[in-house]
């Protein structure tokens, strides 16, 4: 198999059964439909496999997954700053408030974001609160 020298991944773009590779690298498709050669596994090993979190079920998983990386605290397993402190506060808020506050902390360049972002989800949860007693 002869590997797209165009391509950043290796493949081979066939717009036109049978025709060029649309890349631009000069390969034909009846050249790679002929078995001649075999694959070689050390032709792929450059190409480096994507790791996949089997723990991350939903949208919400991956938001705190990505916010505990940002913010460095991907090693605490209890208390705040853990997975399932993140996942307790962030339930119920809007993504796109979770976004919000995110891109605000960044651009904002906070000394210490985890505290900042904790604030105002817990300011979101507490005016929550109030507005379900008014009602």
């Amino acid at each position: 198999m002869i590997p797209c020298s165009k391509s950043p991944d290796g493949r081979h773009n066939f717009a036109i059964p049978g025709r060029d590779c649309f890349n631009g690298c000069g390969v034909n498709q009846k050249e790679l439909s002929s078995p001649t050669e075999p694959i070689q596994p050390s032709e792929f090993a450059k190409y480096e496999k994507i790791k996949v979190n089997h723990r991350i079920h939903s949208e919400l998983h991956s938001i705190v997954d990505e916010i505990r990386n940002e913010y460095g605290e991907n090693h605490i397993k209890k208390g705040a700053g853990s997975f399932g402190f993140y996942l307790g506060l962030l339930r119920g808020v809007p993504k796109h408030l979770i976004y919000q506050w995110r891109s605000e902390l960044k651009q904002n360049q906070v000394k210490d974001p985890a505290k900042i972002f904790v604030w105002k989800a817990r300011q979101f949860n507490s005016l929550q609160k109030t507005i379900k007693k008014v009602e």
